[in-house]
């Protein structure tokens, strides 16, 4: 790792020392609700509603690049991580599981595909997607 990688290391580490240190109650509620909203069933029972509403709506097309895009970013992601593989920090304590590197962030990314899929293929255009 150069010398942009370990001044990149340090930099995360001052901010993520600087925010356990603000950690509470209240703020800790608020991130195990935010890890629940991205966990791996909750993403499956979205993921799955919205094929099976893509399906009973008969829209192939939406259906087809909805499933397409889950796979490509999750691919990409799974490539990044071997690529860049950052390390998770020994020293702040984790309040929720934590699996694989740092960054990227699996699960931020298939949470994102998920609700601009979603957004894309069964919101109307216009206003309401807009919203």
């Amino acid at each position: 790792m150069g010398g942009a990688g370990v001044a990149g290391t340090r930099a995360d580490l001052a901010i993520l020392e600087a925010l356990s240190d603000v950690r509470s109650q209240a703020l800790t509620t608020v991130a195990r609700a935010i890890e629940f909203i991205g966990s791996d069933i909750t993403l499956r029972i979205v993921r799955w509603s919205a094929l099976l509403v893509l399906l009973f709506f008969r829209r192939f097309r939406h259906l087809f690049v909805f499933f397409g895009s889950i796979l490509v970013v999750g691919g990409i992601t799974t490539a990044v991580a071997l690529a860049i593989a950052r390390p998770r920090p020994l020293e702040i304590d984790w309040l929720i599981a934590w699996e694989g590197p740092s960054h990227p962030s699996r699960p931020v990314a298939a949470l994102t595909v998920t609700l601009v899929g979603i957004a894309y293929s069964l919101i109307v255009p216009g206003r309401p997607r807009e919203l």
